[in-house]
């Protein structure tokens, strides 16, 4: 995990859908994944690689088209 960027790693900070994308995707080794489909997820958003290919590995489905990167995470989640 690299933290918030700039120096920062933000402890108290809730994680957010994209976030959970991130590390999972992080943890796998960041492999090559499909382009995102979410109508929400900007091709050159710093999550979009981890989205698209957490959403082809099955892990994420979205919510109606979107994927809402800045959700927080639940505990049902």
């Amino acid at each position: 995990m690299n933290g918030l960027g700039a120096g920062r790693f933000g402890p108290n900070v809730l994680p957010s859908l994209s976030m959970l994308a991130q590390i999972r995707y992080n943890k796998d080794g960041k492999p090559a994944g499909a382009e995102s489909t979410f109508d929400d997820v900007a091709g050159d958003a710093w999550y979009a690689p981890a989205v698209a290919w957490a959403a082809d590995a099955g892990i994420v489905t979205g919510y109606g088209g979107s994927f809402i990167p800045d959700g927080n995470l639940t505990r049902e989640q």
